[in-house]
């Protein structure tokens, strides 16, 4: 006899999958996926480094649906999975691994810095600058 073992990971690791194939390189080297469970909900953590404060990203199937549900904010409470109010909550359909991987990719996305040009002469002629400062 064998204990029946229940994965409650089967959404979360569909959405980390589709994350990992369609996330570039620049932002995987600053983020780190842990596991998190909170009450009936349990998948990944996504802590984005790149910049202060880090960007969390948690998702898991949604403990009263069968949807996605994904939650962001910055360092906000992991186990609690309390991102500050509603608005940090998204929701998508069971099967939209995809839009919701594309939707995780996004809001680590805005914290890449970028090169602009600066009107000043400098040594190098670049600046650094984040986007959402």
């Amino acid at each position: 006899m064998s204990i029946k073992f229940h994965d409650n990971f089967i959404i979360a690791k569909k959405v980390l999958n589709a994350v990992n194939k369609l996330m570039p390189k620049e932002l995987q080297k600053d983020c780190i996926v842990e596991a998190y469970a909170n009450g009936r909900e349990q998948g990944y953590n996504i802590l984005c480094i790149i910049a202060f404060p880090y960007l969390q990203v948690s998702f898991s199937g949604n403990r009263n649906s069968d949807d996605i549900v994904v939650y962001s904010g910055k360092n906000f409470d992991l186990y609690g999975n309390i991102a500050g109010n509603d608005e940090n909550r998204n929701f998508f359909k069971p099967n939209e691994f995809e839009n919701a991987a594309k939707f995780i990719i996004k809001l680590a996305g805005e914290l890449l810095p970028v090169i602009v040009t600066t009107p000043k002469s400098d040594a190098y002629g670049v600046i650094m600058v984040c986007r959402n400062s």
